[in-house]
């Protein structure tokens, strides 16, 4: 059975889950639901949480129901 066949009804296009493991080791900033955002690299993720390390290298977990939005970050003036 194709991919296609196997997804919901009313799923179309990359999934969420997909979404996210694109961006697996990337940069990204995530903002949240306290108007908050943050930003380092994704390094891991579950069906409930992000784990982003921060430039100090200090990892921080953030709940899904908590974000806001999530993306790549763009590449800082710095070159970084």
């Amino acid at each position: 059975m194709s991919d296609e066949k196997k997804k919901a009804l009313g799923v179309w296009g990359i999934t969420g889950p997909q979404f996210i493991h694109g961006l697996k080791d990337k940069r990204v900033t995530v903002a949240v639901s306290t108007g908050k955002a943050f930003g380092g690299v994704l390094v891991g993720a579950d069906p409930y949480n992000l784990i982003l390390r921060q430039e100090g290298g200090l990892d921080m977990l953030v709940g899904k129901g908590s974000v806001v939005y999530l993306h790549e970050a763009r590449e800082r003036n710095d070159g970084r």
